[in-house]
């Protein structure tokens, strides 16, 4: 196993995630490494083995996703019910912004 100790921007860069992220990993014990003042440095190997235990290894298929079911289903019917727009949508301005523009004479 390689002990390489890694600085938290380094395992940051490779995990693809910010660097509070690393150190709070490293707070919860999900990655091994080692203290120095207010840095660390984390084990290569440890980063390695935290890559494997979260890794996504079950393809999906389409019975995962029920996705078989319903295209060869013959009573699927969608929904009836209307649909509205969201109420939360945010309209388009109807004019240029400078209706809040006060001119001073």
């Amino acid at each position: 196993m390689d002990r390489k100790p890694l600085l938290a921007k380094e395992v940051a860069n490779e995990l693809r995630c910010s660097r509070r992220q690393v150190y709070d990993l490293f707070k919860e014990g999900q990655l091994e490494g080692y203290r120095i003042g207010s840095s660390i440095r984390i084990y290569a190997d440890s980063v390695r083995n935290f890559m494997d235990r979260h890794a996504n290894t079950k393809a999906p298929d389409a019975t995962d996703t029920g996705l078989a079911s319903i295209n060869s289903s013959s009573d699927f019917k969608p929904s009836t019910l209307p649909l509205h727009p969201s109420k939360n949508r945010r309209q388009p301005p109807t004019s240029c912004g400078l209706r809040h523009l006060r001119l001073s004479p």
